[in-house]
């Protein structure tokens, strides 16, 4: 879903449709499935190589990292209420395992009691955020006492639950650099619903939630200039990066939220030289997906990205946080079995395939792990 709005947001995607292949797979069906990916990579990359991409890339500057703005004591205040002391986990204090690495666990602080059944369900609260919070986990959730029917909302606009959604993200140390601005008259805004029966025998649909979904771009010096919007023109400016963040609200607030993978932005070692052809990428890519057993292809999409890859252990210059990863230049290729048309129809399919390919070719000093 968050890689659809950040598409959208940019006003681009990057879209290859394809002819549907043959059951059988067969040296033909490869060489087509290669030529169907090499065409599309050319057209994503703006050349014969994906150097291009990577100098832009090699542009990106993070400028924040959420173990910077983190403030457990100001998070506690605003969601437990400043006179509420929440109960922390017996190893909330601990940020390394047995062996001297890094924990990559949850910290929870909690209020209330955690158990309830069809008879009672006491008012709980709970915080769950990464001992090491550059690694870039946190959840929240809220769970009201007594077992009545949800409540409908009154008019919480999309503009308003859009705005609130920032303002938790900002609580919780997410720079708002890595938070890309949503296309004008579209808001990542959802309104969760149910229905509940009228007194004609009917149903009355309600509002119970809106849900907020954010992705993580950074934005790309003047962006990719062969890549623009056919109805806009506007240039695709975004790099899309690992991390996304669902808030969701009724009238009494927040009632949970979960930011995953949002790890401090360390970029990775890589040189321009160092990149891949779309020869070798579309060998590469063909090969991983012929060995996955594709055989029918109704659509093929690629989107330029960053990937969360593991440092080098013997670099002199290590990361200040070897757990949160290094970002290295990437495309995300998403294949599908059947086309968009056929999905429209109702037409059962299986499910499609996400991979991640590196654009640059593995060094001494830079693994690409």
């Amino acid at each position: 879903m968050f890689k659809t709005w950040i598409a959208r947001a940019a006003a681009v995607v990057a879209i290859a449709a394809l002819p549907t292949l043959a059951m059988a797979q067969t040296a033909s069906d490869k060489e087509r499935l290669r030529g169907a990916i090499s065409a599309s990579l050319a057209s994503v990359l703006g050349g014969d190589s994906a150097r291009a991409v990577v100098d832009k890339i090699a542009t990106v500057k993070p400028d924040g990292a959420i173990s910077k703005n983190f403030n457990v004591a100001d998070m506690t205040k605003q969601w437990f209420g400043p006179r509420t002391v929440p109960n922390p986990a017996p190893d909330c204090r601990t940020t390394q395992t047995a062996s001297g690495e890094s924990d990559e666990g949850l910290c929870l602080l909690e209020v209330g009691r955690r158990e309830a059944d069809m008879d009672s369900s006491p008012a709980y609260s709970v915080l769950a955020y990464s001992k090491n919070i550059g690694i870039g986990d946190l959840l929240f959730a809220r769970r009201p006492a007594g077992t009545v029917a949800p409540a409908p909302m009154s008019k919480l606009s999309d503009s308003e639950a859009y705005d609130k959604a920032l303002a938790f993200l900002r609580a919780a140390g997410v720079p708002m650099s890595e938070v890309p601005q949503p296309p004008r008259g579209f808001l990542p805004v959802r309104s969760l619903a149910i229905g509940m029966p009228d007194d004609k025998g009917g149903s009355t649909r309600m509002t119970i939630q809106k849900v907020v979904s954010l992705p993580r771009a950074f934005a790309v010096s003047g962006g990719f200039p062969w890549l623009k919007d056919p109805r806009s023109g506007q240039v695709l400016a975004h790099v899309v990066a690992p991390g996304k963040a669902t808030i969701a609200f009724n009238d009494a607030g927040v009632q949970f939220a979960s930011i995953e993978g949002w790890s401090d932005a360390q970029m990775g070692r890589f040189e321009s030289k160092d990149a891949k052809s779309v020869s070798e990428l579309a060998d590469e890519i063909t090969d991983d997906l012929w060995g996955e057993g594709v055989q029918k292809v109704g659509s093929l999409s690629i989107l330029i990205s960053l990937r969360k890859a593991l440092p080098n252990p013997d670099d002199p210059n290590p990361p200040q946080c070897p757990a949160c990863g290094l970002l290295l230049p990437a495309v995300q290729v998403m294949v599908a079995p059947v086309g968009p048309e056929l999905l429209k129809q109702g037409t059962l399919a299986p499910p499609g395939l996400v991979r991640e390919y590196n654009l640059v070719r593995a060094t001494e000093a830079a693994p690409n792990r």
